[in-house]
């Protein structure tokens, strides 16, 4: 119970985001539960050893995280450098425990189904209420140090950005987009007992709290995800395949219909974000300066082979003569922002072989997903959804986004990896009991 309760507490502590500089190194939420959780594991675990990891892409993604922070030490601070990967000892030590507590049992999918609803619930709850009151109601930076409930964020066009629990709109709305995809995957394929409809309407729901944060990656992302969940159910229906598609083409359009007839195109103020894509806007012509300026200094083959280091890439670029305008208020040594792009940030401060051995675990792992979802198996289902969600969320939302080094977003996709490998595990496990149940039975 005590273990159970320390592994839902890092979940949690996952949308409560504070962090504090302990003698140079971040420390955040989760690694106070997360450490806690390690130490009794092992304790665990040395009591009776078992192999927890068994697969290629298992180590290459851990691998991964061992170069980042030996790669750190290359950094043009290695001292900030370093102190900015120490994120991997949490993301090696999350994907571990997950894997073990998976394989003794002490988690399972019902566990992660309640902590989705929930941590749903409360990005949900205290989105609504931000947007009807114009506060920072719920944001955990409200309730220590700086008091931020003066007023939301709000966009350069206009328009109240919600974050629920987080101070960025577009962190809220990326992990809104993993946890409500879970719980849609739920609805579709585990719950037969909940209608087409409810699930339709739940997607509806999630995106239009999702678009009040007035994020371009995080709307785009959630949108992309639930259709790609609705796609594969329409897949999986075989001789009803016409029907599902009829339905969900039918629920699309009234949809559609209904937000156009009763709802006010002033209802979301600042919504032209999501319209307004010309090169002269802000945002994208930052973004555009940033990817040109990261693919200038991998024209460098050393810098495309061991990176500039966490946090160094505007350091990078005054030490390269690289001219970029944006944030240029800040000092080169003081600016810790990213590319805005998860491919190129990575590569740039971690190297080709890191992009590498991301890439390979994350398809490998997402190809077993979906592989189980060949069965017939409630629980094959789900985990193609969630392996689904994964893709999705690396090859949309994070794509233009700048968390996926971040506790916040390592945490879900952490657990789902390990859920999926664990899944696949017992798939083999019972192909390796059915054959030699069909030997026993051939030999009597």
């Amino acid at each position: 119970m005590i273990i159970k309760a320390l592994f839902f507490s890092i979940i949690f502590a996952a949308i409560s985001p504070l962090t504090a500089r302990v003698y140079g190194v971040t420390i955040t939420t989760p690694d106070v539960p997360f450490s806690v959780l390690s130490l009794v594991l092992a304790g665990i675990w040395l009591a009776r050893p078992r192999r927890i990891i068994r697969r290629k892409e298992e180590y290459a993604f851990l691998l991964a995280q061992i170069l980042i922070l030996i790669l750190a030490l290359r950094g043009i601070d290695p001292t900030e450098s370093l102190s900015r990967s120490f994120y991997v000892v949490f993301s090696i030590g999350l994907y571990l425990s997950a894997r073990y507590l998976f394989k003794l049992n002490f988690i399972n999918y019902s566990n992660l189904l309640l902590a989705a609803f929930f941590v749903t619930f409360i990005l949900v709850t205290l989105a609504v209420v931000q947007f009807l009151t114009e506060q920072n109601i719920g944001v955990v930076a409200t309730y220590f140090g700086e008091n931020l409930s003066q007023g939301v964020n709000r966009s350069e066009s206009g328009g109240i950005r919600v974050t629920g629990t987080f101070t960025n709109p577009n962190m809220f709305a990326q992990v809104l987009m993993i946890y409500s995809s879970i719980l849609l995957g739920y609805a579709l394929f585990f719950n037969p007992k909940i209608p087409f409809w409810g699930a339709f309407a739940f997607s509806v729901m999630s995106i239009s709290v999702a678009a009040l944060s007035l994020s371009r990656s995080g709307v785009i992302g959630i949108c992309i995800t639930h259709m790609a969940l609705f796609w594969y159910w329409m897949m999986q229906g075989k001789r009803l395949r016409a029907q599902r598609f009829a339905v969900v083409t039918t629920s699309v359009i009234l949809a559609v219909a209904s937000a156009s007839l009763f709802v006010s195109v002033d209802f979301i103020p600042g919504l032209n974000r999501f319209v307004y894509f010309g090169l002269e806007f802000t945002a994208i012509s930052s973004r555009l300066e940033q990817y040109s300026a990261s693919m200038n200094l991998l024209s460098n083959a050393e810098i495309l082979a061991f990176g500039v280091g966490s946090g160094q890439f505007y350091e990078a670029l005054a030490d390269n003569n690289i001219p970029i305008s944006y944030r240029s208020w800040l000092s080169p040594e003081m600016n810790f922002g990213s590319v805005h792009n998860w491919a190129l940030q990575l590569v740039t401060e971690h190297g080709v072989a890191v992009l590498g051995l991301y890439i390979y675990a994350l398809y490998k792992s997402i190809r077993k997903g979906i592989f189980l979802g060949r069965s017939n198996t409630r629980k094959g289902k789900i985990t193609a959804a969630m392996a689904i969600i994964l893709a999705m969320l690396f090859l949309v939302p994070l794509s233009f986004g700048t968390g996926g080094a971040t506790p916040w977003l390592l945490t879900p996709v952490i657990i789902m990896l390990a859920f999926i490998h664990n899944e696949y595990d017992n798939y083999l496990k019972h192909v390796s009991n059915c054959v030699a149940f069909s030997a026993c039975e051939k030999r009597s």
